[in-house]
């Protein structure tokens, strides 16, 4: 900690920004969100983006360690203004979502635009969606398509799993479950639940994909474990049948018994 503080201290922003995650999170020292904001603000003003994302979210969400929405979007609308370019997606984002300040898809597709040129790429990905919306912007397909793939590229596994779950439905997107399976595996990767259920389902219908129960049970455990209620159920199923896994009553009744607990009540009765 000594040593991040003098590095900080004698100008180094990336420094300054670990040192901020330290207090806000509070592992490897006592959390002092004063601090945090300190750290994140030092390195903001030295023009690094991200740091002046993580001070922003500080205050914003339902979840941020010290709620203030205003101060919050004060931050990123000053610094975006100021020419940094990543907190123009939250910002943008926001005004998507009418969160903080009054709704403007227009303007939100701007602002994510702009993040997205920066190589802020999960911005490139939120604006992909749009496209394919057609929300703020006219709708395109295509080009919303490859936006969501650039983001997953740089490894934003949320939209690596919406990319397959949109391939697999075939309507913003032409069907694909082969091509599905590919993205829907880097999303369970990056530990996205719906996307190692979604996986699970292809090898169990043999979708995309030769049928194999072994390997749908594994992405169903791992949806599961990764809090999915459904994948919960689903593989206790396979237990009380006996498909892809040794047919195991017990092993049944915990499965559904994680289900009942994470919000599936037809679980509960099993």
């Amino acid at each position: 900690m000594s040593r991040l503080t003098r590095s900080c201290e004698q100008g180094s922003a990336k420094d300054c920004i670990q040192l901020g995650k330290l207090y806000e999170d509070g592992n490897e020292a006592r959390r002092d969100l004063d601090r945090a904001a300190a750290f994140y603000e030092r390195a903001c003003n030295a023009r690094y983006g991200v740091a002046c994302v993580s001070w922003a979210l500080l205050y914003l969400g339902d979840e941020a360690p010290a709620t203030n929405p205003r101060l919050g979007i004060s931050i990123l609308e000053r610094t975006c203004a100021a020419g940094i370019d990543e907190p123009c997606g939250p910002l943008g984002s926001y005004y998507n979502e009418g969160k903080y300040v009054p709704a403007d898809e227009r303007r939100g597709a701007q602002l994510l635009r702009r993040s997205c040129d920066a190589h802020f790429e999960v911005s490139c990905g939120v604006l992909g969606e749009m496209y394919l919306k057609g929300r703020g912007v006219p709708r395109d397909p295509e080009r919303g398509a490859s936006l969501l793939q650039r983001s997953c590229d740089a490894r934003v596994w949320a939209h690596c799993a919406q990319l397959g779950i949109l391939e697999t439905a075939g309507k913003e997107l032409p069907k694909d479950e082969r091509r599905a399976l590919v993205h829907l595996k880097k999303g369970c990767d990056g530990r996205q639940a719906n996307a190692c259920t979604m996986a699970g389902i292809l090898y169990m219908q043999g979708k995309g994909v030769s049928k194999d129960q072994t390997e749908a049970a594994h992405f169903f455990r791992l949806g599961c474990e990764d809090g999915l209620a459904a994948s919960c159920a689903i593989l206790a199923g396979l237990y009380e049948r006996g498909e892809g896994v040794e047919r195991n009553a017990v092993e049944a009744k915990k499965f559904y018994r994680r289900a009942c607990a994470g919000g599936d009540k037809r679980a509960c009765s099993r």
